[in-house]
Formats: C-alpha cells, structure tokens, sequence
C-alpha cells in the first residue's frame, strides 16, 4: 500500500509542475507527510487508524499550509480543539 500511495504522490508531484503553480506543488508535500505518518503508525502498532502526529509534523503541515492558502489563512494546531491564527503562532 505505501508503495502505490507513494507512485499516485509521485505521479501527482510531476503533473503539478507542469501545472507551473508552487501552491499547487505543495500538495505532494502534504500527502508525502501523510505517506510518511502512516507508514510510522504502521511500524509502531500494525494499524494506521491513529496517526502519530508529531510536533515536528505538525510544524512540516503548518508550513505546507501556508504554502498553498497563505499565511493568512494558516491556522496553528495547539492542544486538541484550540486553534491560533499564523500571526500568533509567529509572536
């Protein structure tokens, strides 16, 4: 299964740049992430119904983010249910 998910991300990642639009690119980063998370959570427990989100992930998936909406629309994932806007996670 990660080899087929990596081969769509692959094959995603060289049709957006053809595309020619950065924003667009930065997709393949995500679903590298999440390729990557549930590859880990596979190692760690058999199963990947819970991913082990990280820190560093979420930072990695914060950037993404930023690089497809904006840092205007990026919001920042702090303890479960609480969200800042980008300009606070910045201060």
């Amino acid at each position: 299964m990660i080899e087929r998910m990596t081969a769509a991300k692959d094959l995603f990642y060289s049709l957006a740049v053809q595309v020619g639009w950065h924003s667009f690119v930065e997709f393949a980063g995500l679903m590298a992430k999440y390729i990557e998370l549930v590859e880990r959570a596979y190692e760690q427990s058999g199963e990947f119904i819970v991913l082990p989100l990280q820190p560093h992930d979420a930072e990695y998936l914060l950037e993404k983010l930023d690089g497809i909406f904006g840092p205007s629309a990026a919001i920042t994932l702090v303890p479960r249910g609480n969200f800042r806007p980008t300009a606070e996670r910045k201060a």
